[in-house]
């Protein structure tokens, strides 16, 4: 009886090692090239846990191994991205185009609107994130709306 008594606690503390691997993650949020960005929901969904992002943009959240956060913003891309175990995380989030998006970000404390002027008049060419577009007229059309392509025989894509 002492063996197995002995054996059940040596499984279940190698169970827990295993598989209860926590670590806690921080990082630091921004936009363009570095406007800190503040009340930014940052979700860990294995752990059910959810922080915001303060002031300075920075943030600190536990999670499992590996799991993948997901930074969330009125206004901004959706982001997912693996748990890193490193000193700082650099986190960069998008703010989508259009108007209706920048009074999003404004009006949910992400930035202030000075912020926002300031970051657009000086640092456009830092929100680029011309992955998100399946070719280069999508490209256009959601950097510049209102835009139409036309092809060489005269047919429109809208």
């Amino acid at each position: 009886m002492k063996h197995f008594l002995s054996l059940t606690k040596a499984l279940l503390g190698t169970l827990l090692i295993c598989y209860g691997q926590n670590q806690t993650v921080s990082g630091n949020v921004y936009a363009y090239k570095d406007l800190p960005l503040k009340n930014i929901k940052i979700s860990a969904k294995k752990t059910k846990m959810t922080v915001f992002s303060d002031s300075l943009g920075n943030f600190k959240i536990d999670c499992e191994k590996n799991e993948k956060l997901t930074f969330v913003g009125m206004g901004f891309n959706k982001l997912a991205i693996k748990a890193q175990k490193t000193e700082s995380m650099k986190i960069k989030m998008v703010l989508k185009s259009g108007v209706k998006n920048e009074k999003a970000a404004v009006q949910n404390a992400h930035m202030t609107k000075n912020d926002l002027s300031n970051s657009i008049a000086n640092y456009a060419e830092y929100n680029n994130d011309f992955s998100n577009y399946p070719d280069i007229f999508s490209m256009i059309q959601g950097k510049f709306p209102g835009v139409s392509i036309v092809n060489g025989l005269g047919g429109g894509k809208k």
